[in-house]
């Protein structure tokens, strides 16, 4: 799975980050410094960066298979998977 970022003033797509084999969903914290994505196929959790264009994979955490829903906390210190 990619994620792309697009510039929703103009619709442009500016990049395409190829992250995982198979993308379930994707949340942020509320300080939008960290973002969640689970790769449901591998069954893990991936911790992201996104700056600008680009997009860093911080961590990778097991998690299972089944998963495909993220929830963060109010606060952004818990995430629910």
């Amino acid at each position: 799975g990619t994620i792309s970022i697009i510039d929703t003033a103009t619709g442009k797509l500016l990049g395409e980050h190829a992250i995982a084999t198979q993308l379930a969903d994707l949340v942020t914290t509320p300080d939008r410094n960290v973002w969640l994505t689970l790769d449901s196929a591998k069954g893990e959790l991936l911790r992201l960066s996104v700056r600008g264009q680009g997009i860093d994979v911080l961590e990778r955490l097991p998690v299972d298979s089944t998963a495909v829903r993220v929830v963060i906390s109010a606060n952004g210190r818990r995430a629910y998977v």
